[in-house]
């Protein structure tokens, strides 16, 4: 048995391999035919967060608008929406004196004409000469009132038999004046617009 184990011994050496160098290798065999796809795998971690770019041209900064301008502004919608009696008053305040109205006049048989009333109140005349020959130009008669106030309109109520013409001066701000002879006027209860 000893020499059955001893020969043993001597074929399983032999057939162990050696440890020396390799043999040169073999060319490439032929590429053999794709294998059925594996399973999906799971998600892997995110990566790195890179670098952050170049900054690029930062806009202009804003610009606020002014208390002041706001208020202006809330202020002229309000007017507006109330009728824009302010607005119009100070447009005709920046205004230089102009004429607003004109009318004709009688007084008696003979004497008739025509008045103009300027944005200040102020009252010209203009006198015909006789029934079928105007006056030649206009002449100061009177101021309407002494207040500042921007007159707009000037309307005469025609007096008939037994009634006398009034004379009817509106300003921009709702007051009101009535004369019957262009010269001394009387102020009325004013209009209220708002």
């Amino acid at each position: 048995m000893r020499i059955l184990l001893l020969s043993l011994a001597l074929v399983v050496s032999g057939c162990l391999s050696s440890t020396g160098a390799p043999g040169p290798q073999g060319p490439q065999g032929e590429s053999g035919p794709s294998g059925a796809p594996g399973e999906k795998g799971d998600k892997g971690d995110p990566g790195e967060k890179g670098e952050p770019g170049a900054p690029g041209t930062p806009g202009k900064d804003g610009v606020s608008v002014s208390p002041s301008l706001v208020k202006k502004l809330e202020t002229a919608l309000n007017d507006i929406n109330s009728g824009g009696q302010k607005m119009i008053s100070e447009a005709m305040d920046a205004m230089p004196e102009q004429v607003v109205s004109t009318v004709h006049f009688r007084f008696g048989i003979s004497e008739m004409g025509f008045a103009l009333l300027t944005s200040d109140g102020r009252i010209f005349i203009m006198k015909n000469k006789n029934p079928v020959t105007s006056g030649d130009g206009f002449i100061y008669s009177s101021s309407v009132a002494d207040d500042d106030h921007k007159f707009v309109s000037l309307t005469v109520l025609p007096g008939g038999e037994g009634s006398k013409q009034l004379f009817l001066a509106m300003a921009t701000d709702g007051h009101t004046f009535i004369s019957e002879d262009l010269k001394s006027w009387v102020q009325k209860d004013p209009l209220t617009l708002n």
